[in-house]
């Protein structure tokens, strides 16, 4: 399968803060597709192709190297993501017999993400301030995701009034409120997307790399 690497994202231990997380999303990830190589699924794959629902693009990540180590009680030192174009789609249909496995992949996204913000949030306010209108509109789409979240996964605006947020293409107002986002249109590739753009703003603003190291 031909993609083109849009981009490559490395994160090391100890050094970037989305290493814990990436690293316990994959691990899961690769029990599960090891769990059902045993159940007479395909065998797995060296990496997994993830396609955006939202955009023309899809995460390549890694499936090998993270239950080894962790059942020595090692951790990953290194970490590597692709996003690209090109490949096959295989977006997965809700009715699919694979629905339920894509749900526990998208609620464990969830709660990484949820992690991630949290662990960010009085930076976050405390460099931007308290009205979200001013902050970067990356960061305040993330924001309105944060909450779908941790309300599953449907839009929870507060204030009727506030401004739609847009992310790369993709536009959540509040009379939408109640929708439910995370699933149907945000999968696991749109929110790994999205933590990382989130983390580029942090690390050009200077923000501490505070996050534990795995697990």
């Amino acid at each position: 399968m031909t993609y083109s690497i849009l981009r490559s994202v490395t994160d090391r231990i100890g050094h970037d803060r989305l290493h814990h997380h990436l690293a316990s999303i994959l691990l899961t990830l690769e029990c599960l597709v090891e769990t059902g190589e045993k159940q007479g699924r395909p065998p797995k794959p060296d990496r997994l192709a993830l396609p955006s629902q939202i955009m023309d693009m899809q995460v390549l990540i890694p499936l090998d190297g993270f239950m080894g180590p962790a059942l020595l009680g090692n951790a990953p030192q290194e970490i590597q993501i692709d996003f690209a174009t090109g490949g096959p789609r295989n977006v997965p249909a809700p009715e699919s017999k694979a629905r339920i496995l894509n749900g526990l992949m998208t609620n464990l996204l969830c709660a990484q993400f949820v992690l991630f913000i949290s662990e960010h949030w009085e930076w976050i306010r405390t460099k931007y301030g308290h009205d979200y209108t001013r902050w970067p509109a990356t960061l305040d789409f993330a924001r309105v995701v944060r909450n779908a979240a941790s309300h599953g996964g449907c839009l929870e605006f507060q204030n009727p009034r506030a401004k739609p947020v847009t992310w790369r293409g993709t536009t959540y107002d509040p009379i939408m409120n109640g929708k439910k986002v995370i699933g149907p249109d945000l999968w696991v590739p749109d929110l790994l997307i999205l933590m990382v753009d989130v983390s580029d703003i942090l690390d050009d603003g200077g923000a501490e790399v505070t996050s534990p190291i795995w697990p």
